[in-house]
């Protein structure tokens, strides 16, 4: 990295050059760059040229393409073709003013980044910035390249190609524009080529100042994830630092801490003045550019034009990956600086002096306040915006988990696995997937291919949709081995460690509750969906053909091009096949609900421990000394900063997980309550009694992930309101203080979250809630179901 440093320094003359220069090419040719860093007169004049350019370039295309619309008489598909464009073109002048009206805080933020680069002279701070540098550059690179691709191929795929169309039996070939302009002859081939480079032109102007404001902040972002890495780094060592050093140099370096946090948030400040109205323009661009692409794919999908539809695809896919790239720049940007309340309680603050700990409590204080990148002040930019008998006490809480991975081969490979189970493991993950896949892609196909009535293919995606969600939630659990690995070793030497008696009790108490839940959930799982294929596989159906009754076999998928409704043999094979792959999707399910109970379980039991310590720290002043105190107070610190580290990685591996099946709880309650009302004039009873469980067993996993989410959320809330319980106030006031860092790290909410979208907790499964949820699902039903019969 000294290396890199060096050659950096080489190439661009200085290290801030490096971080910057890109930002400085795209924001240059269109005038957006701040005329105060311009060192020549003739720069900004050009600057101011060019700003007049890009303006009429803009409205040559806008101002014909708006009077299109209005006063030219064409079908309203032909009008709503031209507005996807066009909204393109508004939004992208819209930032383009923006960029321009805030310069000066650009001027701002590029000066910071350069003065930052000045001040910071330590090589290992430098590589710090260095590396986020570095991240933030490739990040504004990609942006630009892949939005000016895009644009320019979709205005080539629109423009540069005839269309043909038959008029009075003769074939005529007729130019096209992105955007049609009105009262013009684009008809022929030299007015046709010069408006065709106009809208090029101004085409690349549009997406300039969009790549401009994303590379911006990409840039910017990166830059002041470093600084608040550098601010760890120093907090850390000012908590390090030996304690024979005179108070003077301690002042001086918190003093330097908390300046160089009043920047970093200054600076993030600026960040959301420029990219605020950008972010909101943005989102509401993609309202029309995400849907309207839809639109146009669903009219011109039976003309296969291949082109035409390769470019709404693209539109779907650059559009959504500009909400990401702003989303998760929030995000990132939200967390790191949450991130610093965090490290400083992660250090020996309770060893430092009283005046020490509260010039840190002040930095805690500040850190909990929340800074979002937001979309017009309205919407936070983030990506919550953008679904026995053991040989060890351990092995009880993790024998349940054990059964259901192993089979599936998902249980975690260890230094101490055997390279035969490496290789089993790895066979039976191949094994799955294979059996997985016999199931889907010839569900897939049926539904494709097969010509039936929509009634019966929407019967045919109720139960395919439930292999193709669970196949993922398999695909998550062998993705995150690592972190269930982390988890089960977590456990396990938190058995290790709790030695006393009355300790072990607490934790086996809350570990038995999570074994007997999680059995209980993976029993009633796998029996509904064996119940369920067996109600829907077993029995065959009868139809009347030519005055004659046949009897066919069903499946629970029925599968494209395979005869199994008439040879036996061949239905037999594919419904033990069927009944195999059940098995794999059910089991990865159970064992995600299985992993989540078990591990959030072990954490109360954690939990209860930590307040049983917390009461027995202050009712036990008076029988030791303040030195065994403060080593009671460390241990206790240190157990809360494993307790919370367990429910990250509790979260980043339910996560994906619970979004995933909140996604198909909405399909599995939806759908079953439209084949309940659509068949219930036939009295099935079968039938119906399967829909009805489906519906159950849905609610059922939505509600325990629910209150998982919830228990867990307020039990470690409960540790700060346990402190305050105590008699805190006969305390030393360095006791108290040290308290009061454990109630300020409890006051930070902990949330167990479907893909950062929506907490998981009795308000996401609240009565009002749910009312409105079966109330949309219901009316959408009986419309539907009106339909069908008519």
């Amino acid at each position: 990295m000294a290396d890199d440093l060096a050659k950096i320094k080489k190439k661009f003359g200085n290290l801030s050059e490096y971080s910057i220069q890109f930002n400085r090419w795209i924001l240059k040719p269109i005038g957006a760059w701040p005329t105060s860093l311009y060192k020549s007169r003739i720069e900004k004049i050009v600057s101011k040229i060019l700003i007049v350019i890009c303006w009429i370039s803009s409205l040559f295309t806008l101002i014909p393409g708006v009077l299109h619309i209005f006063l030219e008489k064409e079908d309203i598909y032909v009008k709503l073709k031209i507005l996807g464009p066009l909204t393109h073109w508004l939004v992208g002048g819209f930032n383009y003013a923006v960029l321009l009206l805030r310069k000066d805080d650009i001027h701002y933020c590029i000066k910071q980044i350069c003065a930052d680069w000045n001040i910071i002279t330590k090589k290992q701070d430098q590589q710090v910035m260095l590396k986020n540098a570095k991240i933030g550059r490739y990040v504004a690179i990609f942006c630009t390249v892949f939005l000016q691709g895009g644009v320019f191929c979709a205005c080539l795929a629109l423009g540069a190609f005839k269309k043909t169309i038959k008029i009075d039996n003769e074939t005529v070939n007729i130019y096209n524009l992105p955007c049609p302009a009105y009262n013009m002859p684009v008809d022929t081939n030299p007015t046709h080529d010069i408006i065709l480079g106009t809208q090029l032109l101004s085409a690349f102007i549009c997406s300039s100042s969009t790549a401009g404001a994303f590379s911006f902040v990409a840039v910017c972002a990166s830059h002041a994830l470093g600084q608040l890495n550098l601010m760890m780094i120093w907090i850390n060592e000012y908590v390090d630092r030996p304690m024979d050093l005179n108070n003077n140099a301690y002042v001086n370096k918190i003093g330097i801490i908390v300046e160089h946090h009043l920047r970093i948030l200054s600076f993030i400040a600026r960040i959301e003045h420029v990219m605020s109205p950008i972010c909101f323009m943005e989102m509401i661009k993609c309202i029309p550019g995400i849907c309207m692409p839809i639109y146009y794919i669903l009219m011109e999908w039976s003309e296969h034009n291949v082109q035409n539809l390769t470019v709404y695809v693209m539109i779907i896919i650059s559009m959504t990956y500009n909400i990401f790239l702003v989303c998760y720049i929030g995000e990132i940007i939200t967390e790191e600086c949450k991130k610093i309340g965090d490290i400083v309680y992660m250090t020996n603050w309770y060893e430092l002096s009283d005046k020490n700990i509260l010039n840190l409590m002040m930095i805690i204080t500040r850190s909990s306040m929340n800074i979002n990148i937001t979309a017009g002040k309205m919407t936070n930019m983030s990506v919550l915006t953008f679904g026995k008998k053991f040989d060890n006490l351990s092995e009880y809480s993790i024998k349940l988990s054990r059964w259901y991975l192993k089979p599936l081969g998902a249980w975690p490979t260890s230094s101490s696995t055997t390279k035969m189970e490496r290789i089993i493991s790895q066979i039976l993950i191949v094994i799955c997937w294979c059996i997985i896949l016999f199931t889907v892609i010839p569900g897939i196909l049926y539904i494709v291919f097969v010509k039936q009535d929509i009634y019966v293919k929407l019967k045919i995606f109720g139960p395919l949709s439930h292999w193709c969600i669970d196949g993922f939630n398999y695909a998550i659990l062998l993705l995150r081995k690592n972190d269930i690995l982390h988890c089960i070793e977590h456990l396990r030497t938190d058995w290790k460690l709790v030695t006393r008696t009355k300790d072990q009790q607490v934790m086996l108490k809350n570990a038995k509750i999570g074994h007997y839940i999680a059995a209980f959930c993976a029993i009633f799982m796998q029996v509904i969906i064996f119940f369920s294929c067996f109600v829907l596989g077993i029995f065959k159906r009868s139809i009347h053909v030519d005055n004659k009754t046949v009897e066919l076999y069903n499946l629970p998928c029925p599968v494209y091009k395979i005869p199994f409704d008439t040879d036996p043999t061949i239905h037999d094979i594919m419904l033990g096949t069927q009944f195999l792959s059940a098995f794999v999707i059910s089991s990865s399910a159970s064992a995600s609900f299985t992993l989540a109970t078990t591990f959030t379980y072990h954490v109360l039991g954690q939990l209860n421990i930590m307040m049983i310590w917390i009461n027995e720290f202050v009712d036990r002043l008076q029988k030791e000394n303040k030195d065994n105190h403060i080593n009671k107070i460390g241990v206790i610190v240190e157990h809360h900063l494993r307790i919370l580290s367990l429910i990250a990685r509790i979260e980043r591996i339910t996560c994906p997980i619970y979004f995933m099946e909140l996604f198909k709880c909405m399909m599995g309650m939806c759908m079953p309550s439209y084949y309940f009302l659509a068949e219930w004039s036939e009295r099935n009873i079968q039938n119906l009694t399967v829909y009805v469980m489906v519906a159950l067993s849905m609610s059922f996993n939505i509600l325990l992930v629910c209150c998982i989410g919830e228990i867990l959320r307020e039990q470690c809330k409960k540790v700060g309101d346990m402190v305050y319980m105590t008699n805190w106030y006969q305390l030393p006031d360095k006791d108290i203080l040290n308290l009061i860092m454990i109630i300020s790290r409890s006051s930070v909410e902990v949330k167990i979250t479907a893909g950062k979208i929506i907490t998981m907790s009795i308000y996401t499964f609240d009565s009002k809630n749910s009312f409105r949820v079966f109330k949309y699902a219901a009316s959408n039903n009986n419309d539907v179901n009106c339909t069908y019969r008519h």
